[in-house]
């Protein structure tokens, strides 16, 4: 019913995966699969929607009304049997404002914050931009695949206020299974942590895994915030509308005034068109792109593993893929030079995401089919006689 295969000129868009792109990479002729939003338009009926209120004038000040969250609500009981209210609802322009807002609401100079690399490099520029003091717990990789190391998590909680979890997480593609998620939240309880999860890719699952709000087990609600978003799911990130989710009573009451008295309300009159056209109206559209994305990384993992010297593990989630350049014996800088100058792709730096990411690289599949496979042909002549 829809059309993924079709190839759209972003370019000239104002967006910044392509137009960006001479800035970021010196050239503007690439194939675009860094930037992780894709290459996909999204739901017809959520473009339909905006179109009909397009045609009012007027763009004013939003009132959502009181009903405004209970699409949300129930798109999240259907999906993740996941039961809240709406009075636990925040809502903010995204999720890496939502985090920097929230480093500096929860902890004070000095405090310390503990992340897990590699990760989204945001989490880490969260907290030294604020003067915090960043924990890393490193992610232990074993042949591509990653588990946290739950004995260093104890010791770096011990002494740290917060911590910023990445379920599923970017760049790795893991979605946490339900014993590695109490083990986390079960540490967090103990050294009286606050933990802010990132839930942002939790629609977008394969098969043989399930997405589990940390939040719903236990009694890890008293202490955690869970972000969430359309932006990923239906391909919206520039309409910048997501929401926290903070069932701990006093907990809200601080996140409410803060995000109140910084005068942070939400999204724009557009953006909250497509928050609740997405939750409605978008489920149709959401199964065949998981068909169509899981193709892709099927693609993927069996092009790249058969490329000489690279390798790569089928993400559980998201369309992000972590490719494993490592045995080709080349430095990060030369890694990257390979990709651009003679591949001619722009895909992420895996040491962006932490110094445990060099000698990798992400590479976003959430685009047609027919440009993987044109990347695919490029790395592979460009990896000849390395």
């Amino acid at each position: 019913m829809y059309n993924f295969d079709k190839i759209y000129n972003r370019k000239a868009s104002k967006c910044f995966k392509y137009d960006a792109m001479e800035i970021m990479y010196g050239r503007d002729d690439l194939l675009a699969l860094w930037v992780a939003d894709m290459d996909f338009a999204t739901a017809p009926e959520i473009i339909e929607d905006i179109k009909q209120r397009i045609d009012h004038p007027i763009f004013g000040y939003n009132f959502k009304g009181f009903d405004y969250f209970t699409n949300f609500i129930n798109y999240v009981e259907q999906r993740h049997n996941w039961s809240i209210k709406s009075e636990w609802l925040q809502m903010s322009p995204g999720i890496v404002p939502a985090i920097n807002f929230l480093i500096k609401l929860l902890t004070n100079e000095g405090d310390k914050v503990v992340i897990q690399q590699p990760v989204y490099a945001p989490f880490s520029e969260a907290v030294r931009n604020h003067n915090r003091e960043l924990l890393i717990n490193e992610l232990v990789e074993t042949d591509g695949y990653y588990t946290m190391d739950y004995e260093d998590l104890d010791k770096k909680l011990a002494n740290a206020k917060v911590m910023i979890f990445c379920s599923p997480h970017n760049p790795i593609g893991r979605v946490w299974k339900e014993e590695e998620l109490l083990k986390l939240g079960r540490l967090c309880k103990k050294h009286n942590v606050i933990l802010i999860s990132d839930e942002i890719h939790n629609d977008l699952i394969y098969k043989g895994n399930k997405h589990v709000p940390i939040s719903m087990l236990e009694d890890f609600s008293d202490f955690t915030i869970t972000a969430m978003a359309p932006s990923k799911t239906f391909n919206i990130a520039g309409l910048q509308s997501s929401v926290l989710i903070v069932p701990n009573e006093e907990l809200l009451k601080r996140v409410k005034k803060y995000f109140f008295d910084i005068h942070v309300y939400g999204s724009n009159s557009i953006g909250n068109v497509a928050f609740n056209s997405a939750y409605t109206k978008g489920q149709p559209w959401l199964e065949e792109l998981l068909v169509y994305l899981e193709a892709n990384a099927d693609y993927l993992v069996e092009r790249i593993n058969n490329i000489t010297k690279l390798k790569m593990l089928k993400p559980e989630g998201t369309f992000l893929a972590w490719v494993d350049f490592r045995q080709t014996g080349l430095n990060d800088e030369e890694i990257k030079e390979l990709c651009v100058n003679k591949a001619g792709l722009a895909l992420n730096q895996g040491i962006t995401f932490g110094n445990n990411g060099t000698g990798f690289m992400r590479l976003n599949f959430g685009c047609p089919k027919s440009i993987l496979i044109e990347a695919m042909d490029r790395l592979e002549e460009a990896l000849k006689g390395v």
